[in-house]
């Protein structure tokens, strides 16, 4: 008789904690719907992901896009990761700034002069300041080219590639010379 009512109270304690786990995961569930409401659905190009900032009381979703720079202690090109709002124009404008800001914390100054696009090829115009770099540091120079390439290719799409020219002249140095047609990486 002992053993039936140990057994009948195990059972019932076994049940009300299955019970309590059970109403505990249904709460956390409604707790995440109330938290994170419906987004709107969001595009993202592959080398993109989507991720929710809350902005004050508001919740603001954005894309990030990756790009490349140079990370001169390694002497090499990195990838970055950076969040841009929902409606941005990817555009090489918008890249090229990235790789530009992220060269000058690097401590790299480029004068870019412009950037258009002829025949779904963006030609990205240096100034003067690239062949300066490129007498000094001519590894540091391919790095540079390869860098805005890269990035450019990488995120704007409808181009067919990348070409780099020097004040509107074909793009030549010390180490590198490209004729007036020539692309630098083509997609």
């Amino acid at each position: 008789m002992k053993k039936d009512i140990r057994f009948v109270i195990c059972l019932v304690v076994i049940m009300l904690l299955a019970l309590l786990c059970i109403y505990s995961l249904l709460a956390d569930k409604e707790r995440d719907k109330d938290t994170h409401p419906d987004y709107p659905e969001v595009s993202v190009t592959p080398t993109q992901r989507m991720i929710i900032v809350t902005n004050g009381e508001k919740d603001v979703v954005l894309g990030t896009i990756n790009f490349y720079t140079v990370k001169l202690s390694t002497r090499n090109i990195e990838s970055v990761e950076v969040a841009v709002g929902q409606g941005a124009e990817i555009s090489p404008e918008l890249i090229s700034g990235y790789v530009t800001d992220a060269l000058e914390d690097e401590e790299i100054d480029l004068d870019i002069l412009g950037i258009e696009i002829k025949n779904d090829i963006c030609i990205l115009n240096f100034g003067k300041s690239i062949k300066d770099l490129a007498e000094k540091e001519a590894d540091i120079e391919k790095l540079i080219l390869d860098a805005y390439s890269m990035s450019i290719v990488d995120n704007c799409a409808g181009l067919n590639g990348v070409t780099f020219r020097i004040e509107g002249e074909p793009y030549i140095t010390r180490n590198i010379k490209l004729s007036d047609n020539e692309v630098y990486l083509k997609n």
